[in-house]
């Protein structure tokens, strides 16, 4: 399933289907040689699975958004592009903390 980068910024309702069908678009068009589609296409998955709170899917988006940065060779954004990775896993894991000291898991 071909997703246009447009569905999404269109405010359309995203699906998983949508998310992982822009990240294998990126995939393609980075082993194409065309970064800068594959960093587009990232984004709008970032986006999607932002709206479907998958955080996995945005991790994985923003890990892939700073390889198509580093083919770009905008080394200095692909390092901002994992800071901001690097927060949101430790946004996650301070989250699971604080959930299993109130409510006893472990």
């Amino acid at each position: 399933m071909v997703i246009s980068h447009e569905v999404i910024l269109a405010g359309s309702t995203p699906s998983l289907e949508i998310g992982k069908s822009l990240t294998q678009q990126g995939f393609s068009q980075l082993y194409d040689g065309k970064p800068e589609a594959a960093f587009k296409a990232w984004q709008a998955a970032y986006r999607a699975y932002e709206q479907l709170n998958n955080e996995q899917g945005m991790n994985s988006s923003l890990i892939n958004q700073s390889l198509a940065l580093q083919a770009l060779g905008s080394y200095t954004t692909a390092c901002q592009v994992l800071t901001r990775y690097r927060l949101l896993m430790l946004y996650q894991y301070y989250r699971l903390s604080l959930r299993q000291n109130i409510y006893g898991y472990h």
